[in-house]
C-alpha cells in the first residue's frame, strides 16, 4: 500500500492538491488539520491541557478552543507553540499511523494520502513512501492568507516565518508542485504526477 505524504506552507494549496490527486489515485485521505479540529472538539482532556498550557485567553465561553486566538498566542511565543505541538502532534500521529497499519493488515493495496503541514518538522517522512511538497512564492502565499483567512498580516507573517524553510522542504521532497498559477495550472501538474505515480507504484 503506497503511502503518499503531502506538505507545504500555509496557503500553498495543499488541500486542493490533496483532493485532486487522491481522486485520481482512488486514495483515502487523512488530513491532519481536520483531525486537529476534530480532536479539539471531541477530546475534553486535550482541551484541558491546552487551557493549562496556553491560558484561559484561548478558550471561548462555551469551553471551545478559539483557534484564531490560539494562533495569535502561539505564533507570538515560540515556547508556547512548541508546548502546543507537544500536546497535539502525538495523538494526531497515532491516528494516521493506526489507519495505515489497519489498511496494511487488511491487505489493502490502495493509496493512502496523508496531508500534514508539519510533515518534515515531525519527521513523518520516515513513514512515507513518497513525499510531495506544494510550494509557491512568499508573495502569493501572503496574498492568499490575507484574502482567505481571518488573520492579520502580522500573524500571517509570523506563521510563515515559524514554518520549516520552503527551500529545505523542496530539497527533501520526492516531487514538487509549484502552485503560483491558477486552477488549470495546478490541475495539469496533478494529472501529470498522478500518471507517473500510477506507473511507478501501481
Amino acid at each position: 500500500m503506497p503511502v503518499l505524504g503531502i506538505t507545504g506552507g500555509i496557503a500553498s494549496g495543499k488541500t486542493a492538491f490533496t483532493a485532486k490527486i487522491a481522486a485520481l489515485l482512488s486514495g483515502e485521505i487523512f488530513n491532519a488539520d481536520r483531525a486537529v479540529r476534530s480532536l479539539l472538539e471531541s477530546d475534553a482532556g486535550i482541551r484541558d491541557r491546552i487551557r493549562a498550557e496556553m491560558g484561559e485567553e484561548v478558550m471561548s465561553r462555551d469551553d471551545v478552543v478559539d483557534r484564531v486566538k490560539l494562533r495569535e498566542v502561539i505564533f507570538g511565543d515560540e515556547q508556547k507553540r512548541r508546548k502546543l505541538e507537544a500536546v497535539l502532534h502525538p495523538p494526531i500521529r497515532s491516528l494516521w499511523l493506526t489507519r495505515v497499519a489497519e489498511r496494511k493488515a487488511a491487505g489493502d493495496c490502495g493509496w493512502m494520502v496523508i496531508e500534514i503541514p508539519l510533515l518534515y518538522e515531525t519527521h513523518a517522512e520516515l513513514h512515507m513512501d513518497i513525499v510531495v511538497v506544494i510550494a509557491c512564492s512568499s508573495e502569493t502565499q501572503l496574498h492568499r492568507i490575507l484574502h482567505t483567512r481571518n488573520l492579520s498580516e502580522s500573524t500571517a507573517l509570523k506563521i510563515m516565518t515559524a514554518q520549516f524553510d520552503q527551500g529545505a522542504k523542496i530539497q527533501k521532497a520526492d516531487h514538487v508542485i509549484w502552485n503560483d498559477g491558477g486552477f488549470d495550472h495546478l490541475t495539469a501538474q496533478v494529472e501529470l504526477l498522478a500518471g507517473f505515480l500510477k506507473n511507478a507504484h501501481g
